[in-house]
């Protein structure tokens, strides 16, 4: 079995039919119509662009006013649409974005920020457009206001906005309205809910007439759950606007805890504890800033815990973790206590992880014998010792399964071959060889192995090709000073039975 350490950089690729950056370039693309400097970042930040959710025709609006434009956006029909002067953002089918700059009698005119104009067929572009226009004039005389005749009939409702972010603390409740306009002929009526029971919802009742306005509020109670982080609410309204009968509010935030200690597990990884080791944490008061730390202590003598310091004004306490040297070599599995005079919270424990290594080392850490199949697997371990100093192996205890081959190599250096002698394991089996050796401080070590159950698929076949696996995903590399850089290795096992590629 190989076994490889690398150091790895991924990178994530997103395929989409449709280009998640149409609404930005858009607008981008009347900007340089316009000769108004501007690029797409600036853009993506000015409408509030997300990779996940793209903008909306109301962030266009606000980034379009913070680059000095005039827009305006309307619901039209094609026939008032051919009257507009100058370039629109209209919105078409799949929630794609497309910068028009008039329409002739061979179709309508596309704009983009790096390829030349186009035409498609008017017919077509009647197919796929919803009816949406966002018209945007370089001078405030030049914006375009349409006939009443010209607008869609029927009601039509229009809300300023259907995005909102917030940022509130845990037990907090949040009110927000979303106002609307009745843009169309008839009266407007609508219903909202939303199917979460931390989120209530009030709609006006009765009828919206032609012309008139409306808000849809929205109540978020954080006390209702026990998520923290980002999140999202959606709130649905039916209306019986018939070119848009349904359309949905998003509110997205984040809910912070009433404490929040940062990090919320210390790591000390593979560690040699010749010297004090010390990791820092902060712990956060997010509610009425009346919190006190009343006390630090730890669940080991050999992990020193103080109080380092208060930050009054923001309500921040810093509390110094110090693992001493004369911890005991092995795996470490400890916990912080804080104190507090919180109610809610009067103990705060955070896990203390690590695994302190001594003179004698044993890379990697286990033997891995991936998936078992029909055939005898291997792996092998060094053993070496830090001062190179007559290490010396007396003994090697494995299970009856497991044959294990010592092979000097030089003073102080062993390779441990460990044969499995199975033909097939039905379930992942987990155990320790021991190895005796003639080191005072570390006689005894104790190296995992690692055998895993062969896949099967529901067709009974085993399964086939590469397998990627890493014993470890995370490393904690603590506090560090800025412009610090930080290297860690990762090491990983081709589990499948054939070659992997990376």
């Amino acid at each position: 079995m190989e076994r490889a350490v690398v150091f790895l950089s991924f990178v994530f690729l997103l395929s989409s039919p449709v280009d998640p950056l149409c609404g930005p370039k858009s607008l981008l693309a009347i900007c340089r119509l316009f000769d108004i400097p501007a690029d797409l970042e600036e853009i993506c930040k000015l409408s509030g662009w997300e990779r996940a959710e793209g903008t909306t025709m109301w962030g266009l609006y606000k980034a379009a006013e913070a680059k000095g434009l005039h827009p305006q956006g309307f619901r039209l029909t094609l026939e008032a649409l051919r009257k507009v002067k100058g370039p629109a953002i209209v919105l078409v089918e799949s929630n794609h974005f497309l910068a028009i700059d008039g329409l002739t009698s061979n179709g309508v005119r596309i704009i983009s920020p790096s390829e030349p104009p186009y035409t498609i067929p008017l017919e077509e572009f009647s197919h796929i457009w919803k009816g949406y226009a966002l018209v945007v004039a370089r001078d405030s005389t030049d914006v375009f206001v349409p006939r009443e005749e010209a607008r869609a009939k029927g009601p039509h409702i229009v809300f300023d906005h259907t995005f909102f972010e917030f940022t509130i603390v845990e037990g907090d409740t949040l009110v927000h309205s979303f106002h609307f306009r009745n843009e169309g002929s008839e009266p407007l009526r609508i219903r909202a809910f939303s199917p979460c029971g931390c989120t209530s919802v009030l709609a006006p009742g009765g009828e919206v007439p032609p012309g008139g306005e409306g808000e849809v509020k929205v109540i978020f109670y954080s006390g209702a759950t026990s998520v923290f982080g980002i999140i999202k609410k959606r709130v649905t309204v039916i209306s019986n606007d018939r070119h848009e009968p349904q359309i949905s509010l998003v509110l997205k935030g984040t809910v912070k805890p009433i404490l929040t200690i940062i990090p919320q597990r210390i790591d000390y990884g593979d560690i040699e504890a010749s010297e004090p080791t010390k990791r820092t944490l902060v712990l956060v008061d997010y509610g009425d800033t009346s919190l006190k730390v009343t006390g630090v202590e730890t669940s080991s003598p050999y992990i020193k815990a103080r109080l380092d310091s208060v930050d009054s004004k923001e309500n921040r306490y810093r509390i110094e973790v110090t693992l001493t040297p004369e911890v005991p070599v092995g795996r470490l599995s400890e916990r912080l206590i804080v104190h507090t005079n919180s109610p809610r919270m009067p103990v705060i424990e955070v896990p203390i992880e690590g695994n302190v290594v001594g003179k004698v080392r044993v890379y990697p850490g286990w033997f891995f014998f991936g998936a078992v199949g029909r055939r005898t697997l291997s792996s092998e371990v060094t053993l070496t010792k830090a001062d190179e100093g007559g290490l010396k192996i007396s003994n090697v205890e494995a299970p009856e399964f497991i044959t294990v081959e010592v092979v000097p190599l030089k003073l102080g250096m062993y390779v441990l071959k460990a044969t499995l002698n199975l033909n097939d394991v039905t379930e992942n089996l987990r155990g320790v060889v021991r190895v005796h050796t003639n080191d005072l401080d570390q006689p005894t070590l104790e190296v995992p192995f690692i055998v895993e159950a062969r896949k099967v698929k529901k067709q009974g076949k085993t399964s086939e090709g590469p397998d990627i696996y890493f014993p470890r995903k995370e490393y904690d590399f603590g506090e560090v000073v800025q412009g610090t850089m930080v290297t860690h290795t990762f090491p990983f096992y081709n589990r499948g039975d054939s070659l992997l590629v990376i």
